[in-house]
């Protein structure tokens, strides 16, 4: 497996661990199995928590997608498509599915949705949901609690 999916040890190795069949014949040109499980199972905790996208749009465009990035690229045919539901209130979505650098298709599973609002003058609060495995929205509010549109731009992301 690889991101966008949540790894363990076993899903890169297919057992628990590695074991040598013979010590490294070079300790500075070969990895035992020992620095391999330990490499192996550092990325594989890893790949629960790192970001999978990072989205910012400008509210006062109707939501339109000013930058992004995620760990499966930033081509076109993956920037995330942006829905001004309401006052607000904005839907974003990537694709159901996406293929890692070695070409090998993974569906899109989101599971916690953070969001900021850059805007001078005014605190703003911003509340993200996700709603689907591959959606979120994203709610934002003035102090007294009315959803409003920021002036600027809301970067969100998700894990």
């Amino acid at each position: 497996m690889t991101l966008p999916d949540s790894d363990t040890l076993g899903s890169y190795i297919g057992a628990t661990r590695l074991i040598n069949f013979t010590e490294p014949e070079d300790p500075n040109t070969d990895i035992g199995a020992d620095g391999a499980n330990q490499l192996l199972s550092s990325v594989a905790m890893a790949s629960r928590m790192v970001a999978r996208a990072v989205v910012a749009f400008d509210a006062l465009e109707d939501g339109y997608v000013v930058d992004h990035e995620a760990v499966w690229g930033r081509s076109a045919a993956v920037t995330p498509t942006m829905e001004k539901v309401s006052t607000g209130v904005y839907n974003i979505a990537w694709p159901e599915t996406v293929d890692d650098e070695l070409g090998v298709e993974h569906s899109v599973n989101l599971r916690f949705v953070s969001s900021i609002v850059f805007e001078s003058g005014s605190f703003r609060l911003a509340q993200g949901t996700i709603t689907a495995a591959n959606a979120c929205q994203i709610r934002i509010a003035n102090t007294s609690g009315t959803l409003t549109d920021p002036n600027q731009v809301v970067i969100v992301t998700v894990i």
